[in-house]
């Protein structure tokens, strides 16, 4: 699996990639590019829980085939709303 996690258009480097629910989780940090690999997982469903710190949580849920690989493509990771101002008003 490959993705590549980014803040508003540029790459993070240092997210923290895990598969949620696991005792002993696979767990990846993506690179200066913001890219990161979890590999040699088995067939079946996931979730996927890509954290950038400082950040709220970002979640993708995949399923893994057999001998293919799955690229997640540019996944955003953008600050929680101010609640302050969550109903649009300043």
């Amino acid at each position: 699996m490959v993705f590549s996690a980014g803040l508003l258009g540029v790459p993070s480097g240092g997210a923290l990639v895990r598969i949620v629910g696991f005792e002993i989780e696979p767990v990846a940090i993506s690179d200066s590019s913001g890219n990161a690999l979890l590999d040699e997982l088995l067939p079946g469903s996931y979730t996927i829980e890509i954290n950038v710190p400082g950040l709220p949580s970002v979640f993708r849920n995949v399923v893994i085939v057999a001998g293919q690989v799955v690229d997640l493509g540019d996944v955003s990771v953008v600050p929680a709303p101010d609640p302050l101002f969550a109903n649009g008003f300043e």
